[in-house]
């Protein structure tokens, strides 16, 4: 079924964390970090089926999926076939017919996630803007008993309820190294182009 195979593109809290803003980097650190995001050379990556374009840092891969009722895109900095599931990257998850199949339409659906995820967090802060006919929310949640190799994700959420479709971006990567990955999630979040809508 393709609503357990979101489940799994998805991982670590059902769902979780959201867009990065500036007060998410360190002060110290953000200057050293835009400096290193000049030197990384990003390359656009058309995904035709959802009409949507990302740029991704140009060592890094790219696979695609058809599943039922959608697509899955990975953008990740190792090669997707080789571990056969997300672990650090970006992940795009693009639910089409979703109240159709479930009776749960886009935006129900993302607050479901929402709920989830404050579940872990009470206090989740979570944005949301209106695009047109689409309506977008992010969030940002880390496990409260994380360690260095725990996941941070960063989740972006884009409700169609018209064209009855479900995009999830999903930026995510271990503790360790967020706070150097953040300029790339950044990058990639921020320019993404949604050419049409389906």
């Amino acid at each position: 079924m393709y609503r357990s195979k979101l489940i799994l593109s998805i991982p670590l809290f059902l769902l979780l964390s959201c867009g990065v803003s500036e007060k998410n980097v360190p002060e110290k650190s953000k200057n050293k970090n835009e400096g290193e995001i000049q030197k990384i050379q990003f390359d656009w990556v058309k995904c035709e089926e959802c009409f949507i374009e990302i740029q991704k840092p140009h060592d890094w891969h790219f696979h695609k999926e058809i599943i039922p009722n959608g697509f899955e895109y990975y953008f990740t900095p190792y090669i997707y076939e080789d571990l056969g599931i997300f672990k650090r990257g970006l992940s795009l998850v693009v639910i089409t017919n979703l109240k159709k199949s479930t009776n749960v339409s886009p935006m129900q659906q993302i607050e479901k996630f929402i709920s989830n995820a404050k579940k872990l967090n009470p206090n989740l802060n979570v944005k949301r803007s209106d695009m047109q006919e689409m309506q977008g929310v992010s969030f940002l949640v880390k496990d409260p008993n994380a360690t260095s190799e725990s996941l941070i994700s960063s989740v972006f959420l884009i409700g169609n309820d018209t064209t009855d479709t479900l995009y999830a971006f999903v930026f995510q990567y271990e503790k360790k190294s967020w706070e150097e990955m953040q300029p790339i999630c950044k990058q990639m979040l921020k320019n993404l182009k949604v050419s049409k809508a389906f």
